[in-house]
């Protein structure tokens, strides 16, 4: 079954203080949580571009893929 966009986006929008909650509950096991908090949501701030250096975006699975 395929929902139509409008009520797809609508759930994912509904899920997201889910899984804030979710993630705020593991932080107060795993405090390693709370540091990455904008990375999870998409709204980290990155340094600005330097002259003569290239940026490289590398998607993975998991930000622990990327890491390892």
């Amino acid at each position: 079954m395929i929902l139509p966009r409008p009520i797809y986006s609508g759930l994912l929008y509904a899920a997201v203080p889910a899984a804030m909650l979710y993630l705020y509950k593991r932080s107060r096991k795993q405090p390693q949580y709370l540091e990455h908090w904008s990375e999870r949501f998409g709204t980290a701030h990155y340094p600005p571009r330097t002259k003569g250096r290239t940026r490289i975006w590398i998607h993975a699975v998991s930000v622990g893929e990327t890491r390892a």
